[in-house]
Order: C-alpha cells, then structure tokens, then sequence
C-alpha cells in the first residue's frame, strides 16, 4: 500500500474534510500569516532594534518588492493548492464556474467603488485628503500605464512605443 493510495479516495471527494480545508489554507496563506506575526512581534521591540533589523532586511526586500514577484508567488502557491486537490481526488466538476461578458464591466466598476470607499475612509478619519482640489494638478493619468506596462515583459516595447510616438508627435509640431 503506497502513500499516494493511503491519501487518494476512490470516489471523487464532494466535500472537503476539516483537515484538507486546513491544509489548504496553511498552503495559500501559511507564509503571510507568519509574516505579519513576525511584523507584529517586531512592532512590539523598542524602536532602535526594530530600525536596526530594518536596515539589515532593507536591501533584500526592496530588490524583491515588485508587484510581479509577489503574483508569481500567489500563482505557484494556488497551483500547490490545485494539486494537493488533484492529489485528494477532489470533484471540480460540482464547480459551477462560467465566464460571463459582463464580468468585464462589472469587475473594474467593482474595484473603483471599493477604492473611492477606502479613499473616503481615510479622508474622513484624517489621515488623508484625497479630495483636496490642490492634488488635481500633481495627477498624470500617464502615470497609470508606465505602472502597468513596469509589471509586465512588454514593458521595454510599450516604453519604446511610447517614445516613437511622443518623438513623432513632437516633430509634426
């Protein structure tokens, strides 16, 4: 009797047991929840050793601290997942998912009415005003692209072609 036997049911698993649920959240969040433990107990030490820690760990963290780096780990972490499912002999077939057209639309309507919340939120404790008229003339909508396209291998050629047309643009005036 091998392990994969010992761990695999013949029948497809329609419901999870308490353990797999288990598993699986130690396998998506086990590594950010001992993350904020350990910022958590940091926060608790006086301030010059937490500074001094700060220093040592700065260098490592900001080389690594690309939004690209933490999707890929979020990537692998949720294929880790998938797999100890397939593993377990889960039924994904009982899962009802279906891509409908206006999850185009509503997705980024979604995500605006939950940041202009958040930006509420923190206007109205005090902590920011992002409503202040003064900020209108510091925004650069280009500014929402250029973070786009530095999350992504295109960037080089999005930056190149953004600069063929502003060269372009800045020869026909």
């Amino acid at each position: 009797m091998t392990v994969l036997t010992k761990i695999r049911p013949k029948e497809p698993l329609k419901y999870l047991k308490w353990v797999d649920i288990l598993i699986v959240t130690i396998i998506m969040f086990g590594e950010f929840i001992i993350r904020s433990t350990q910022q958590f107990l940091q926060s608790l030490q006086p301030v010059t050793e937490v500074a001094q820690q700060y220093t040592e760990t700065t260098s490592s963290y900001s080389d690594g601290a690309a939004y690209s780096s933490n999707f890929t780990l979020q990537v692998s972490l949720l294929a880790i997942a998938l797999l100890y499912l397939v593993i377990r002999h889960y039924d994904f077939k009982q899962l009802k998912v279906r891509f409908h057209w206006s999850v185009l639309i509503w997705v980024p309507v979604l995500f605006t009415i939950v940041g202009l919340f958040g930006d509420v939120v923190t206007t109205l404790s005090g902590e920011y005003n992002y409503f202040d008229p003064r900020l209108y003339r510091l925004m650069n909508p280009q500014e929402i692209i250029n973070k786009f396209s530095a999350l992504s291998p295109m960037s080089h050629r999005l930056w190149a072609i953004k600069m063929v047309s502003t060269k372009s643009s800045s020869s026909l005036d």
